[in-house]
């Protein structure tokens, strides 16, 4: 869930994309256009179903949380190939990430669909990036947003982050924390694998977290977690190529 934020406008966040297993309603998870025809995603999001592509879909160019909604731009898509990171912990949620290939490519739409941007290997952005999250996650106990949230996140040093009143050196170097240390905007776990955007001097916005964990939702000295995506720059092209 988006804690702390507030609906975007139509169209805001064109690389947003609902994870839905076949025959429910509701997403319940999120993850990012990153190519014509590849998302990327948290691991846990996935980790079960691999071997079952033909449970999942994803629904692109969504404002609108329910299916068939009034989404001129909605396009839906079955999944052909789920790679999770072969070093995913799921105790210590460590290596974080997946990628889902989709069966076919999807149609950019001016104003609707497009792909994010992706960092360089090992690019840093710092704690005075402009940086958002967005999502149709729980917004407050029980209830789904019916469009989606956004919500601006300062990112967190790391040391901040790992202080014992914090987490306690938990964060690797391949995560990133990112809200107020004071509390009161987060993302929680409706919005799982969903991304951490932040904008650059050209004016582009890079993907730079995919949501992983944290402790509470909003709560003082626990920011949430994201898989730091420029740490996994090469691991993702490697993959995408072997898969074309």
């Amino acid at each position: 869930r988006i804690i702390g934020g507030s609906p975007a406008v139509t169209g805001a966040w064109p690389w947003l994309v609902q994870l839905k297993k076949v025959n429910t309603n509701a997403p319940y998870c999120g993850a990012v256009l990153i190519d014509s025809q590849w998302v990327a995603t948290a691991a846990h999001c996935i980790v079960g179903m691999g071997l079952y592509p033909e449970m999942l879909k994803l629904l692109v160019g969504k404002h609108y949380l329910t299916e068939n909604s009034y989404d001129p731009h909605e396009q839906v898509r079955t999944v052909s190939g789920i790679i999770v990171h072969s070093q995913y912990n799921q105790y210590t949620v460590k290596n974080d990430i997946a990628l889902v290939k989709m069966n076919r490519p999807v149609e950019f739409v001016h104003g609707g669909i497009n792909f994010i941007c992706l960092p360089e290997f090992g690019e840093k952005f710092s704690e005075h990036s402009t940086c958002y999250t967005a999502g149709w996650g729980l917004t407050e106990e029980n209830a789904q947003s019916h469009v989606i949230q956004e919500v601006k996140l300062p990112i967190v040093p790391h040391a901040t982050c790992n202080k014992p009143s914090s987490y306690n050196s938990y964060v690797t170097d391949k995560m990133l924390c990112a809200g107020k240390m004071a509390g009161g905007v987060d993302t929680c776990q409706g919005d799982s694998g969903g991304p951490l955007v932040c904008e650059k001097a050209d004016g582009r916005w890079y993907l730079v977290g995919i949501t992983s964990w944290g402790r509470g939702c909003g709560e003082p000295n626990y920011p949430g977690v994201y898989t730091k995506v420029s740490a996994y720059m090469d691991w993702i092209r490697l993959k995408m190529d072997q898969n074309k």
